[in-house]
């Protein structure tokens, strides 16, 4: 279960889909943010490039990661 409000799912599915994804998942909590994975296709696997990030910070701003924070998440969920 995650602490995430109905509001601010809605508010980063739209900017997901602004941004040409069908939807986004949240993944976890990482450095203050909320992480969320874009998902281009939820049935089918997309292999599009480096693994990025919908990041959330406490005020609700809503913003892609940068692909050296992307890594770095990736490096400290191991």
């Amino acid at each position: 279960m995650n602490n995430i409000s109905e509001e601010l799912s809605k508010k980063v599915q739209k900017f997901a889909k602004e941004r040409g994804y069908e939807n986004a998942e949240y993944l976890c909590e990482w450095n203050g943010f909320k992480c969320f994975e874009p998902i281009f296709n939820k049935v089918q696997p997309s292999y599009v490039g480096a693994p990025l990030l919908i990041l959330v910070d406490a005020n609700d701003n809503i913003c892609m990661a940068t692909y050296e924070e992307s890594m770095q998440q990736i490096k400290d969920s191991e």
